[in-house]
């Protein structure tokens, strides 16, 4: 490449609003191991992404214990290459680190490191919202009939290698309805998410309560939850869902009709959750 395109290239990289470039030099010791790499060149968004000035400075000095590189900057100037990392900082001892991601791309280059990085804060938290709605129901914030099956899976899955139960109730609310015609669907929304509240208050912080949809939810316990026994549980929820809730500052009353099924081998997922909705059913009628 001609020497006009490289210094062409390096002052648009130097110039990048968006990736940090940085040139990293060994600092030896009188041994000569390197004991620290000092920012040799560094563009306007490292010192931004920093929040500091870096040029001058060794890269211990700056992030301390929070360097988690370093080691790896020291291996690649001993055997040469290049490497592509992502680094995360769930916690840090610079609080401005705190939450923080990178894509980090480093080469080995005459005795020096040549580093571009991006950071990904951003967009690693639009993907977890992404996968978070994926999964979960927007009104309740329960898990969805997706990550149900997929737990409920992995449940029937342990009994093979861990004798137990697996305890599905199947929940419908009576009544529901009525609630949407006479006071609109924003209080009916809002009354699911009361019910849905209740629902997880009755059971293990390790249980699943689920929203399927409608006026529909499931309750996956292994154990059963607390070792309760499951007619004992089904009142829990009976009690804590049917009867006066309090929506935008009116009284609403519904009821639940829960039908139970158990496994205590590994069976189909749709076999149980349609034993516990044909049962949830059997149990609506005796109710009407």
């Amino acid at each position: 490449m001609e020497p006009g395109v490289e210094h062409a290239l390096a002052v648009a990289l130097l110039q990048h609003e968006a990736l940090g470039v940085v040139v990293l030099e060994p600092v030896l010791d009188a041994a000569g191991a390197v004991v620290d790499l000092r920012h040799l060149v560094v563009n306007a968004r490292a010192d931004a992404t920093a929040g500091q000035p870096l040029a001058g400075r060794g890269l211990l000095d700056v992030y301390g214990p929070d360097a988690t590189l370093f080691p790896r900057f020291c291996r690649l100037l001993a055997e040469g290459g290049a490497m592509t990392t992502d680094v995360e900082f769930p916690d840090a001892s610079d609080p401005s680190l705190v939450g923080r991601s990178f894509t980090v791309h480093a080469r080995a280059v005459d005795g020096l490191v040549v580093c571009l990085y991006r950071e990904t804060t951003d967009l690693r938290e639009a993907q977890r919202l992404l996968r978070e709605q994926a999964l979960h129901d927007p009104l309740t914030g329960l898990p969805n009939r997706r990550l149900l099956r997929d737990r409920l899976q992995h449940a029937l899955a342990r009994r093979a290698r861990h004798p137990g139960e697996v305890l599905l109730l199947w929940c419908d609310l009576d009544g529901f309805k009525r609630v949407n015609d006479e006071h609109g669907h924003a209080v009916g929304d809002r009354l699911l998410a009361s019910v849905a509240q209740r629902l997880r208050a009755v059971v293990r912080p390790e249980d699943t309560v689920a929203r399927l949809g409608g006026d529909e939810f499931v309750v996956l316990c292994e154990g059963p939850a607390g070792g309760l026994p499951p007619d004992v549980l089904v009142r829990r929820v009976e009690r804590a869902v049917d009867g006066e809730h309090r929506v935008d500052g009116r009284t609403v009353r519904v009821g639940v009709s829960v039908g139970v099924a158990v496994a205590t081998e590994e069976v189909p997922v749709d076999a149980l959750l349609e034993e516990a909705d044909r049962r949830m059913y059997e149990v609506k009628q005796r109710r009407r």
